[in-house]
């Protein structure tokens, strides 16, 4: 038998024949190890969908699309207003679809479905890509057994597939595509390839990324003459050209662009990641985000055993730097091609967010799970038993893998229930009781609140708000300084973003008064993991503790004439300021101006500070109350146990009738760790 690791691993063998249909698959091995993989990943799926109830929050703005036109009101986020608030096609079709064959009932049974469709595709993308590494190795070998659990245990795959995003689509074309390239022994591969790469653009727009790597691998790996592979591909490209059209030109003449608003939104940003470290400390800090958990960033990592940063970097490296090395595994070595191309455009974009991540974590997995076996490959006449080599370090590969989906898990319930359901949700359930039609919210955050309250969102930076890049552009404002000029009747803010503009729009505290707090800071600080998985949550209570907290407390403000006509604002000498008006804005200065008096009060005198006002009170850090005080930025300005008031009015949240469970692993469901609203 040949051994999983051999020299000769890399090299495609031919089908054996007489092989008996029902117990083995058209290229005469038995079935049952790919009836174990799809069984392995519904199950990874649906328990973690079912064990944290999570949706993603760009869910909520797809969704809104998606609703309206079910419901016969035009593609669009607010009936009456063409804006492609979206990002990718098949993420808003598809629900749809599911709303419309759920009977129009509810977000939560079309979601429901298409988790369902989710599970399928990605069941499929699995299949698909296990298929070409049993050919590259010779049969189900160390690197499909490795591949395989790599594919169930990825959790950044695994969330993005269920939680809303149209992530397991976008791999199931991946798989499509890693499936094609890099062979000559298909006569007509280009029209299978061109329709896997419509796929990836009807997945996202940046899929295009992905099928420049695939092109720059194939034509660098790919067996036969570079003539006819290059034909292969410009046949290709050519069915997926005509396979995107109907999109591209009916996006064209529906909203006046084929761009995504979203794209034009997205680059007001810059989230300063890796700031100071030069392109290369950009590009590796990106290649080991591939394997590291969920914005694992937010917060210094707090949360997180500190073990992960090594292991994730060791990781990136290895995946960008396997096609360097020359040995003969072409495929393995083109999956490591495409993951760096990838890693190399996610470094370069001056945002990230991680449901950008799963392609490249499933090229740099599989570069994992075919490179180790192939470099130990030399080594199998010296040492026995030859498999256990390479397995060393694929085991070690798994466990990180599994400790950051059992850890995950644990985060995204908590996240679901308490921050997600019993936060944000019921902002906007609040809010929609209150915002009158017309009326604008801004904030940052506009998923959950916008859809929950139905009310127009002028969010930053703008994903379906085209006033608010408008208006970016021509004053090159930012977060803050946006208010100035736009005016809106309501602002939902979290507590640094409400001292950003109080600090530098000096109107804010005159012009808007605060009338609610919403803070679930006591529940997720009062939440503990199981005793048996703290040592590996060594600084705080909860896995990810920075990213639980960044959206736990919010300050709603509305404008004190909001039920007036449109005015603006005065100068220092009396003079009037449209609202339009660039000078509305304060630029960005170094020193902090003394503008944190309350909205009656006045200084008593030159040089004195004025009293604060009571929301800029609720934002100092008890250490008392949080133990460690927290090191990131959203937890630095939260209080870690505020005070709980009763609900009269001037309390943030009615209190809770009853304590919240020590554990978020008790019998029940996830609505067992939230404090009642």
């Amino acid at each position: 038998m040949e051994s999983p690791i051999s020299p000769e691993a890399d090299r495609p063998t031919p089908e054996p024949a007489g092989s008996s249909p029902r117990t083995r698959g058209r290229t005469g091995r038995p079935a049952w190890p790919a009836a174990v993989f799809v069984v392995a990943a519904s199950a990874s799926l649906v328990g973690y969908s079912a064990f944290t109830d999570h949706i993603w929050e760009d869910f909520f703005i797809t969704f809104r699309h998606s609703e309206n036109l079910a419901e016969g009101r035009g593609l669009v986020y607010q009936p009456g207003e063409r804006v492609h608030g979206f990002t990718s096609p098949l993420g808003v079709l598809l629900p749809a679809l599911c709303h419309e064959l759920t009977g129009s009932r509810s977000y939560r049974e079309a979601i429901e479905a298409f988790r369902l469709m989710s599970v399928v595709a990605f069941a499929a993308a699995g299949l698909v890509l296990l298929r070409r590494v049993a050919r590259e190795s010779g049969g189900r070998g160390l690197s499909w057994w490795a591949m395989a659990a790599f594919l169930v245990l990825e959790v950044k795959s695994v969330a993005f597939s269920v939680n809303g995003m149209e992530t397991a689509f976008l791999l199931l074309f991946l798989a499509g595509t890693l499936a094609l390239i890099a062979r000559d022994d298909l006569p007509r591969r280009w029209l299978p390839m061109g329709l896997c790469w419509a796929g990836l653009m009807w997945s996202r727009p940046d899929g295009c990324v992905s099928i420049a790597a695939a092109i720059a691998a194939d034509l660098r790996f790919g067996p036969g003459r570079p003539r006819s592979r290059a034909v292969d591909l410009l046949k290709a490209g050519a069915v997926c050209s005509a396979a995107y059209l109907p999109w591209f030109a009916g996006a064209w003449v529906y909203y006046g662009s084929p761009v995504p608003h979203t794209i034009l939104a997205k680059m007001n940003l810059d989230q300063k990641l890796d700031a100071g470290v030069g392109p290369l400390g950009r590009f590796l800090a990106t290649a080991s985000r591939a394997f590291l958990p969920i914005y694992h960033n937010v917060g210094d990592g707090q949360g997180w055993h500190p073990a992960l940063v090594p292991w994730a970097t060791a990781l990136g490296v290895f995946s960008a730097s396997y096609w360097l090395v020359p040995v003969r595994d072409r495929w393995g070595r083109s999956c490591s091609l495409m993951f760096t191309i990838l890693v190399l455009y996610l470094s370069r974009l001056n945002f990230s967010f991680p449901w950008y991540l799963p392609p490249a974590s499933v090229l740099g997995l599989a570069a994992i799970a075919r490179g180790v076996p192939a470099l130990a490959a030399p080594l199998a006449r010296r040492f026995r038993p030859a498999w256990a080599l390479a397995a060393v370090p694929l085991v070690a590969v798994g466990a990180g893998l599994t400790l950051i989906y059992a850890l995950t898990a644990i985060q995204m319930r908590v996240q679901a229930s308490v921050v997600e359901m019993g936060n944000r949700a019921e902002i906007g359930r609040w809010l929609a009781g209150r915002v009158r039609p017309g009326d604008r919210v801004y904030l940052e955050c506009v998923g959950y609140i916008g859809y929950f309250s139905g009310a127009r969102m002028a969010d930053w930076p703008g994903l379906v708000s085209p006033e608010v890049v408008k208006t970016a552009r021509q004053y090159r404002t930012d977060f803050a300084t946006t208010v100035a000029v736009l005016r809106p009747e309501w602002a939902v803010l979290r507590p640094w973003e409400a001292e950003e503009l109080a600090r530098r729009v000096p109107a804010f505290r005159a012009d808007y008064q605060l009338v609610r707090i919403f803070d679930v800071n006591p529940e997720v600080y009062s939440l503990r993991v199981p005793a048996l998985l703290r040592p590996l949550v060594p600084d705080a209570n909860l896995p990810g503790i920075g990213y639980l907290t960044y959206d736990a407390k919010f300050l709603v403000f509305r404008r004190r004439d909001a039920g007036e006509a449109q005015g603006g604002q005065a100068d220092a000498r009396g003079r009037r300021i449209e609202a339009g008006s660039p000078r509305a804005i304060r630029p960005q200065t170094r020193t902090r101006p003394n503008i944190l008096a309350t909205t009656r009060g006045k200084a008593s005198g030159p040089g004195k500070r004025a009293p604060e006002p009571s929301w800029r009170r609720t934002m100092s850090v008890s250490s008392s109350a949080a133990g460690r005080p927290p090191r990131c930025r959203a937890t630095a300005s939260i209080s870690a146990r505020p005070k709980r008031r009763g609900s009269d009015g001037s309390s943030p949240r009615q209190s809770s009738s009853s304590p919240v469970s020590p554990s978020i692993l008790p019998a029940g469901s996830a609505a067992s760790v939230r404090a009642s609203v």
